[in-house]
């Protein structure tokens, strides 16, 4: 966790209690609702892993402008793009860093830098 900044925004990462879910697990008050979600890990096309919670799946990957449509993944429905792993049995909660500014888990940022091409790679 050697990253101080935000490698979208530059802003200060902050180190947080985060549940599994790349998508909110960062979110304020996301740790102590944790014991209500379950949590899924997912491969996409290129090989990249991703979990979700219960209600990320839904929000963010099968509801239009959320995370699965802006990733690009190719499908319909995004959420069909994905490729199921495994249900995380007993999620844990760990440290990561979190962007204030553009709310996400620093992993999610790591993520969406391999998936999404940046303005200067596309065509």
């Amino acid at each position: 966790m050697g990253r101080s900044q935000c490698p979208v925004c530059y802003a200060a990462l902050e180190s947080r209690a985060v549940t599994p879910c790349f998508i909110c697990g960062g979110w304020d008050g996301a740790a102590e609702q944790m014991g209500k979600a379950e949590f899924r890990e997912y491969q996409l096309a290129a090989g990249q892993s991703i979990v979700l919670c219960n209600a990320c799946e839904l929000e963010e990957f099968m509801v239009q402008n959320g995370w699965g449509y802006r990733l690009g993944l190719g499908a319909r429905l995004p959420v069909n793009a994905l490729s199921w792993k495994e249900t995380i049995e007993k999620p844990q909660i760990r440290q990561d860093k979190f962007c204030p500014t553009c709310r996400l888990r620093l992993v999610f940022i790591k993520l969406i830098s391999t998936v999404i091409p940046s303005p200067d790679t596309r065509d």
